[in-house]
């Protein structure tokens, strides 16, 4: 947001300084319109990384349920099998 503050000032006080500065304006306007752009994607992005973030630590937590109930079933199959023994 600073840098998309400071692009735009910037090239606002070049665009006062020249002589043809309908020119630079459009220029300036163009490239707010793309640091717009730009930001919006960023954010689109960031809510996707929260999305996956937040699934990722879902499957984690059911990846580790599975492996307590597998080893819980290890458990009981050995005890099963220790009883069955000739």
């Amino acid at each position: 947001m600073l840098k998309r503050n400071l692009t735009v000032t910037g090239l606002a006080l070049l665009a006062f300084g020249c002589s043809s500065t309908s020119g630079l304006e459009s220029k300036v306007d163009q490239l707010s319109n793309q640091v717009n752009n730009l930001s919006n994607q960023v954010s689109a992005l960031e809510r996707k990384v929260e999305a996956n973030a937040s699934a990722l630590d879902e499957a984690k937590m059911m990846a580790k349920d599975a492996q307590m109930a597998a080893s819980d079933a290890n458990k009981k199959v050995d005890n099963m099998v220790s009883t069955y023994k000739k």
